[in-house]
Order: C-alpha cells, then structure tokens, then sequence
C-alpha cells in the first residue's frame, strides 16, 4: 500500500438519526426516517443561540434532570419499563422508547472531555437527540467509547437550565461515536498490513494529545487527525519498520510529540500545520513530518495532500 491511498479518511460510526422506536428497543432495527426540527431540547422553546465559533470535540454524552419534576417523570416511566442494569444502560432503554421522546427532549446532555463537564449540548433537531440516545447504548464492560460532536459554540447556559450547573452551550450539528476497538478493527482494514498494536498505541498517545475542549484552530485540527485520518496511523507503522516505504526513512522512530502552528500561507483560509515529532530508538536524531489542515469552516479537511518532511527554523 502506498502513502497516497492512506490518505482516506476513516469512516466515523453515525447511528441511525430515525426516531426511536415504540416498542423494546433491538440496536440492529433501522426505524423510520421522519425528522422533527428543532427540538429546542432542555428549554421552553426552539430558539438556538448565537454561535461564539465551531468546536470539534471528542469526549463522552451523558444526560443529567434539569429538574425535579423532570426527575420523578423518568422514574415514572423507568418503573413501568422494568429497566434492569447501570445508570447509562437504564438511560438507553428508558430514553430510546419512543412514547418517551418527550422526556429526551426534556432532559440537559452533558458533554464531558477526560471527565471534566464542559459543555451543555443543544441538538439542532432530533437528528442529533436520537445520536445523544444512541450514545447511551451500552458496550462491552471495559470497553472505552468515545462520542465526537461538532457544532457551534453557544454563550454560558443559564443557571435555571440545567438544575444550577453552569457551562458553554453547544448546538450540535453532527454526533458519531466509536469504541476504542472498533476504531482500531476500522483502522486495520482500510491499513491492509498494519499490526494491531502500532493503531492501538498511536491512537491511545493521540486521545492522551487531544486533552482539549476542541475550540481552538490547534485543537480542532488536532482533533479532526485523531479520527478522521489514516495517515497519521500509517505514519506511524512506517516509522516503526525498518524496511519503510519512501518517502520515510529507515530505521526505527517513535512518535515524542505533536505540535500545532499557524501555516505560514494562508490567504483566505485559516490553515494549521500539524507537526509530529518522531525520534530514532537507539540514537538522539529527531525528524518532523507535517500535515496541513483546513479548519476555516465548521467541518476540517486535509489542506495538503501529502504528509512531508518539517524542518524547524534554527
């Protein structure tokens, strides 16, 4: 395989934006694909705040009772579902029914990043509210899932919305998720070759790198790497080999670190250089490769089409 046919994105994992389904709920139906806009979720209304910037954040969904009321309604329905299992395993069959939409609707989404609560999510209609419900399904114990959300960055929500906790609003435009293991079994089949290990290891060094709320340029350029390219993936294996592929160099390196500056060149667009720091396993010798990415509108892309030596000024 070549360099230039890694350089494909790997496909995020949507689940199905159709509205949840009356009866029990069975994670392989496909429901219906009637939409209603605009839930206004968490609120008396459908107003949306005004955005503050795009955000591209990787992190975990959860729900949380704004209120009281809200609270002994979901114990209500909880009860005569007879749900059995943990906290999110409960949320996920109670909230996926559909005669209990109302209290989805109802409820705060909480987005936490390396376990700091950091945003109040908004879905932008119940495309995004069935992606939060999904994000509840549960997985294998000791599994680790990620949920990715990119939207808009709103003002901090009030102290009545969400039972007095305060955070940035966060209207979500797009929500997948992925587990640790299902990203790596993707990644090895779009790397015919790649062992296990070098996608585990580099990706569990790049979600430690992504410790990051996703607002910045840096950060959501970072982001976007960590789970939409293979290059970096295949970077990685190429600079483990000792029989490497050109344009990588022989010998073997490991990844020290990454670092995200503005491009030089930039016209029109905001570009980022992402650089990644590799160094020699048996002497001190360090090389940098570098991608460009484009992150002037909500959704990033590859700005080169490359990955290409890096030469630090002196």
């Amino acid at each position: 395989m070549n360099v230039e046919q890694s350089m494909q994105e790997i496909t995020p994992i949507i689940p199905s934006a159709a509205p949840v389904a009356e009866t029990p709920v069975v994670p392989q139906s496909e429901p219906s694909p009637a939409i209603s806009p605009q839930c206004g979720c968490g609120s008396s209304g459908g107003n949306l705040p005004i955005g503050l910037g795009d955000v591209y954040a990787i992190g975990n969904i959860y729900p949380t009772f704004p209120n009281k009321s809200l609270e002994e309604e979901y114990m209500y329905a909880y009860q005569e579902f007879k749900a059995q299992g943990p906290p999110n395993a409960l949320f996920y069959q109670v909230l996926s029914q559909g005669k209990n939409l109302y209290i989805a609707e109802r409820m705060c989404w909480i987005l936490s990043i390396q376990g700091i609560d950091s945003y109040i999510l908004i879905p932008r209609s119940n495309v995004e509210l069935h992606h939060f419900i999904a994000a509840l399904e549960p997985v294998f114990v000791g599994e680790r899932k990620f949920d990715v959300v990119l939207g808009t960055r709103g003002p901090l929500a009030s102290p009545e919305r969400c039972n007095g906790l305060q955070l940035p609003t966060l209207v979500a435009n797009l929500t997948y998720y992925f587990t640790f293991n299902q990203f790596v079994d993707a990644m090895e089949g779009n790397i015919p070759g790649i062992p296990r290990n070098i996608v585990e290891s580099t990706l569990s060094q790049m979600l430690l790198i992504t410790d990051n709320a996703g607002e910045t340029d840096a950060h959501r350029a970072l982001n976007y790497l960590t789970v939409r390219s293979r290059e970096i993936y295949f970077m990685a294996w190429q600079m483990q080999s000792s029989i490497a592929e050109a344009p990588y160099p022989p010998g073997v390196y490991f990844l020290q670190g990454v670092d995200i500056q503005r491009s030089n060149v930039q016209g029109t667009r905001r570009i980022m250089d992402v650089i990644f720091q590799f160094q020699a396993r048996d002497t001190a010798e360090t090389i940098y490769y570098y991608l460009k990415v484009d992150v002037t509108g909500m959704f990033p892309f590859m700005a080169s089409r490359h990955l290409a030596r890096y030469y630090p000024a002196p």
